[in-house]
């Protein structure tokens, strides 16, 4: 007889292949898959690759169908099918993230080389790595090296262009030290404001990320080809100029072009499109045909077309009025903006 109180729980032998397993528990109130992850265990077989014969009878997942009522202690259970490999040690050990050098990090992670910091220069740093994003820049700029290189007599725009692409190919190859000072050095031609100093440490001075980035994008448009930066970067806005003081003025349209957008941030923006459209609506102050005097215009942009890459300056300045004094400040708003993509 049974040695289980409970009828359903037998002890069984399972042979599979030249191997065999004496007193294996098997349950019949559970589904045979709870058997079938029994022999996993012991035999490294996989249920899915499993083929279990009882009593003559095929053993099924969810059935145990004609095996049930043949079962008994010491039942032969037949077992076919071949067990999972183990992984292979790997030849070479493992190398974490912690312990790569910032290049092999950057070539593991597929990620661009980090830049140093010449003092207060993470602004261009900023802008660099910015237009590193752009692949289709980094292609533009590979060709026009196959053109020109930085030599004595090009002229600062071409030289800078060219600079950044140098960058670049250091970049990937994970030495951008080198690199960044020929960058660094063509950036201060263009812009002499950028190599001041600060006479007390001698590093360079901390200046704006926005102009560095105007300056970049300005040598980009006027030394690549085929109107690269207005296919990748353009954006078309047409203005309407509407006279606040004489309504019957007809309306002013003008169409431009330009690299980015604005994000106006005040203590009541949320979203980055809500910023955006804050700054396409403004008043300026000009001539009036009809008045004959310096007025208020009301100034309504439309965006007409969008590039594939859209760079967005959010603004976090404003100038207002402190207290009683009525002193003229600049205030810094620090927010969270939210992005929507459809």
């Amino acid at each position: 007889s049974s040695r289980f109180s409970n009828m359903s729980t037998f002890r069984v032998k399972v042979k599979w292949g030249k191997q065999k397993f004496e007193d294996v528990e098997l349950d019949t109130s559970d589904a045979p898959l709870v058997f079938k992850m029994q022999l996993f265990s012991l035999t490294g077989v996989p249920p899915e690759r499993q083929t279990v014969m009882v009593m003559g009878s095929r053993l099924a997942d969810e059935d145990w169908g004609k095996a049930k009522g043949k079962l008994k202690d010491n039942s032969m259970v037949m077992l076919m099918g071949s067990a999972e490999q183990l992984p292979a040690v790997p030849k070479e050990p493992t190398k974490f993230i912690e312990d790569m050098s910032e290049a092999e990090a950057a070539a593991v992670l597929s990620l661009p080389m980090g830049l140093e910091n010449f003092g207060n220069t993470c602004y261009i740093n900023s802008t660099v790595q910015c237009l590193h994003c752009v692949p289709e820049l980094r292609d533009a700029l590979k060709r026009q090296q196959d053109i020109q290189r930085p030599v004595a007599g090009q002229d600062n725009s071409s030289a800078l262009t060219t600079s950044l692409g140098v960058l670049y190919d250091f970049m990937e190859r994970g030495v951008s030290r080198i690199g960044l000072v020929t960058f660094l050095q063509s950036l201060h031609k263009v812009v002499p404001a950028f190599a001041e100093k600060d006479p007390k440490t001698g590093a360079f001075l901390q200046q704006d990320a926005h102009e560095c980035w105007s300056v970049v994008v300005n040598c980009l448009t006027q030394t690549l080809k085929e109107s690269f930066m207005d296919q990748f970067f353009g954006v078309r806005v047409e203005h309407t100029l509407k006279c606040v003081e004489n309504v019957e003025e007809p309306s002013e349209c003008l169409s431009a072009k330009q690299f980015q957008l604005s994000c106006f941030i005040s203590q009541d923006t949320r979203y980055l499109h809500t910023g955006i459209k804050k700054s396409l609506s403004s008043t300026v102050e000009k001539q009036s045909p009809s008045l004959g005097r310096e007025v208020q215009y009301e100034s309504t942009a439309l965006i007409t077309r969008l590039p594939a890459y859209l760079p967005v300056q959010l603004i976090r300045f404003y100038v207002g009025r402190s207290g009683a004094s009525e002193e003229i400040v600049s205030k810094k708003i620090l927010k969270v903006l939210r992005v929507l993509i459809a």
